[in-house]
């Protein structure tokens, strides 16, 4: 398993400055704090590989609003510049310590990233009376203040490299409170093909290719575990790759429902996949 390495002495608290400090940041799809200003050649390469995203008018609407030339992020990225590597919101569902389905806020530390499909904001507390988070929002908003009820967030993600102060979330409490998950092993062999639906396979007669099988159940349970859900019956249907789309959008890559084989480390990341 390929390790990546991750800035030392992260924080909960860190992060909830580091994102505050970002506030008014523009806000592009794919664009990362750590890539330094937008590029028109950044903004085409993304609207030729994600042209149903990226479209002409969010193009447009970019230039007018004078983002090129300026740093931008997207939702990810507000959260991977502080931690030193960028993940996906997919990516930081599957590597996160503890996916937490909570019944209140009060009970997450700050610095908690708030999650859902493909959207991932950061915690900040209780702030003036109600329960506050920055979220990178969209090309129309930027990066703002909004209150946590304003989202339908779905989990609170920890992250095993991050120190959160845990002072008012005792473990006990928060298991007695809370549905607490992690990844876990792989329990199907990873496959060392190109995973495709069998109607394209014929189309590729010279890449090594799976369509059925264990290696399908392997792409089917770490799409699981990247927050979309599919049936892990080693069948590549329509909902496996429409959930394999969605992954490499998340992963700003071209969602041509092919896993191919450079790809799948993308997708097996795990909570042990990095170090300080």
């Amino acid at each position: 398993m390929t390790m990546m390495n991750l800035q030392s002495n992260l924080t909960g608290q860190g992060l909830a400055d580091f994102a505050e400090g970002r506030i008014g940041t523009p806000y592009f799809y794919g664009a990362k704090i750590s890539h330094g200003i937008l590029t028109e050649e950044f903004v085409q390469e993304l609207h030729e590989k994600l042209p149903d995203l990226v479209t002409d008018d969010y193009v447009e609407r970019a230039r007018q609003q004078g983002q090129v030339g300026k740093v931008n992020t997207d939702c990810s990225g507000l959260i991977g510049a502080y931690l030193g590597v960028e993940l996906s919101s997919a990516q930081m569902y599957a590597v996160a310590d503890q996916r937490i389905v909570y019944e209140t806020y009060a009970w997450l530390p700050v610095g908690t990233v708030l999650w859902k499909p493909g959207h991932v904001g950061v915690f900040l507390g209780k702030c003036d009376g109600a329960y506050r988070c920055v979220e990178a929002k969209g090309i129309n908003y930027g990066t703002i203040y909004s209150n946590v009820t304003d989202n339908d967030w779905q989990y609170g993600l920890l992250f095993p490299w991050v120190s959160y102060d845990m002072e008012n979330c005792r473990s006990d409490t928060m298991t007695e409170k809370f549905s607490i998950t992690r990844k876990g092993e792989n329990p199907y062999l990873r496959p060392y093909v190109w995973i495709m639906q069998p109607e394209e396979a014929a189309q590729h007669p010279a890449v090594k290719k799976i369509t059925h099988g264990e290696g399908v159940r392997w792409l089917q349970w770490e799409l699981c575990e990247a927050g979309y859900p599919v049936s892990v019956d080693g069948v590549f249907g329509s909902k496996t790759k429409t959930a394999l789309q969605k992954f490499q959008i998340s992963c700003e890559l071209r969602p041509d429902g092919i896993a191919k084989f450079e790809e799948l480390g993308k997708i097996s990341l795990s909570p042990g996949s990095f170090h300080v």
